[in-house]
């Protein structure tokens, strides 16, 4: 495994504490964020900001299936966000939808 999979694997099992390409870059030992993020766009042909996304969301999707009776806030704190304004931001700018749109979403298998 190289190290740009081994970034992608540690994304998967640390994203609950990242949530910047920086802080990614950083835990993976590059001094330059910017030459990580050309690493992994020449590698995967993807911007790393794009597997942060992805992954974060997959995250809010798993804890949301998992905990469907549990309030915002809790599912904020367990996917490391600070608060569920925070949660709720990052999915209205990613996917368009608000959490209890996503929620229902879940609930109806959509």
């Amino acid at each position: 495994m190289s190290d740009l999979e081994h970034a992608l694997e540690f994304l998967k099992e640390n994203i609950d504490g990242i949530h910047k390409v920086k802080e990614w870059a950083n835990a993976m030992g590059y001094s330059s964020s910017t030459y990580f993020s050309r690493s992994i766009r020449n590698r995967f042909g993807r911007r790393p900001v794009d597997f942060l996304n992805e992954y974060e969301y997959n995250r809010i999707i798993e804890v949301l299936r998992d905990n469907p009776d549990v309030i915002f806030f809790n599912i904020a704190l367990e996917c490391g966000y600070a608060n569920d304004q925070a949660m709720y931001n990052f999915v209205k700018r990613y996917k368009g939808t608000s959490l209890k749109q996503l929620k229902q979403g879940l609930k109806t298998g959509s």
